[in-house]
Order: C-alpha cells, then structure tokens, then sequence
C-alpha cells in the first residue's frame, strides 16, 4: 500500500470534516487554528485522518478517522505513531485523549486511564473537553519524553 501521510491543509479540511462525520465523530472546532490534522492519502484519495489540539506544551488527540473501506489494514496504527512522533517533534510533552467506547485499543501506544482532575487546566478548558465530549468520556495520557 503506497500511503503518504501528510499534514491537512485548508484545501483539504473539508475531506476531513466528511471523513469524521462518516465515523460518527465530532466536526464542530476542526476549522479552530490550534487544531492540527494528519491526513492519509492513497493516491489522491483521503483515506484516514487524525488530529492534534495543541495546548502550551501538551496536545489533545482528536478523532481518529479510517474510511470503512480501509478499516483493519494496520492504517489507524500507522496514523496514531505518525501523530506521536509529529507531536514530539513539535515539542509537545504529553498527549491526552477522550473516550467512550476506545481505551483498549490506545492502551497499545502506552497511553493510560487519568483522572478528569489531572489534565492540565488548558486542556480541560478546550471546546472538546468541556463541551464536545460526553462527562462519562474516558480520560487517557502519553508521555511523549
């Protein structure tokens, strides 16, 4: 598979939009500048998509997107360690993340269950944090040192 992955422009945020309301995920701030996206190109086809909302030195995964058809390839994987290593690059310290239905599956790029009091407070702060996501959601971090 001959997949490029590449951060998202504004030419392309609307395939990204599309490609997270496909999945059944929240779209109401990807247009925010603190919000950064990595999109997965097959040929000239966005194929998956993730972000990160950068706070001070500490990011908020946002969404991870696979098209259906390319689900169970391995491309999540690849677009998660893309998205750590970009974040570590970028000078970020640590990666937190919301949940509801996901945990396991993070568990395998070491990111572990916090308490909701633990986030730092930019972070708590965010339109994902306080408002997007559900109260109940799952509050995961990764140390990026």
């Amino acid at each position: 598979m001959n997949l490029i992955i590449k951060p998202a422009t504004h030419k392309n945020l609307d395939e990204v939009k599309d490609l997270l309301l496909e999945n059944n995920l929240p779209t109401a701030d990807i247009y925010e500048r603190d919000i950064q996206f990595l999109t997965a190109m097959l040929f000239e086809e966005t194929v998956a998509v993730i972000g990160v909302e950068i706070h001070n030195k500490n990011g908020l995964l946002r969404s991870l997107a696979v098209k259906e058809e390319y689900k169970n390839k391995g491309i999540g994987e690849m677009m998660i360690k893309e998205l750590i290593t970009h974040s570590f690059s970028n000078g970020l310290k640590e990666l937190f993340l919301l949940t509801t239905t996901a945990d396991r599956y993070f568990e395998k790029f070491f990111f572990t269950r916090v308490e909701r009091n633990l986030v730092p407070p930019a972070i708590k702060a965010s339109r994902e944090f306080s408002r997007i996501c559900p109260a109940s959601a799952i509050v995961m971090k990764r140390p990026l040192a």
